[in-house]
């Protein structure tokens, strides 16, 4: 298993939260890697119309969801953790 510098890891609680949350985003592709961080091309002189990215699928859809959804319960997590203790 591949070691990862992951923040926010106090406590070996935090440090599995961080990387489960970790594997989660790479098996869905949800961080972008270096190779796929490219600027989209500039509009057309004349347009005013703001540039739309493309409609995700609704896997895609869903698993950002779930994605924030889990990022939202390791920050309740990791608040809680830092009021109680």
């Amino acid at each position: 298993m591949a070691t990862v510098h992951v923040p926010f890891t106090s406590t070996p609680h935090a440090a599995a939260l961080a990387r489960i949350l970790h594997v989660t985003q790479q098996a869905w592709g949800l961080k972008p890697r270096k190779d796929r961080l490219q600027s989209p091309a500039p509009a057309p002189a004349g347009t005013d119309m703001p540039c739309r990215p493309p409609p995700l699928s609704r896997r895609a859809r869903l698993a950002r969801a779930a994605a924030r959804a889990f990022e939202a319960q390791v920050m309740a997590i990791r608040c809680r953790q830092v009021f109680v203790a």
